[in-house]
């Protein structure tokens, strides 16, 4: 039996991610998923998809702040792209 209280160097513990790191995740993969498209996806399948994150960005479940910050990031980011793309 063990007569310290150390914890044993042998238990693993997982760390609960900070919240800052949960959006960084939903934000990557916001901008993964609005960059990959192929180019035969529909205008009506884009809609979908947008219309679905905003409907999880609008629910108050946990996390959906950083749905709509995703999503406000990929906008931008897109905005940002078309004009460098007009530049010419």
């Amino acid at each position: 039996m063990r007569t310290d209280l150390r914890p044993s160097p042998h238990r693993h513990h997982l760390a609960r991610p900070s919240p800052l790191s949960l959006s960084s995740l939903l934000l990557a993969l916001a901008l993964a998923a609005c960059g990959g498209g192929s180019a035969d996806e529909t205008a009506a399948e884009e809609r979908t998809r947008a219309q679905k994150d905003s409907a999880v960005a609008e629910s108050g479940l946990p996390g959906s702040r950083a749905v709509g910050k995703a999503m406000d990031a990929a906008s931008a980011a897109a905005e940002r792209a078309e004009r460098h793309d007009s530049i010419g």
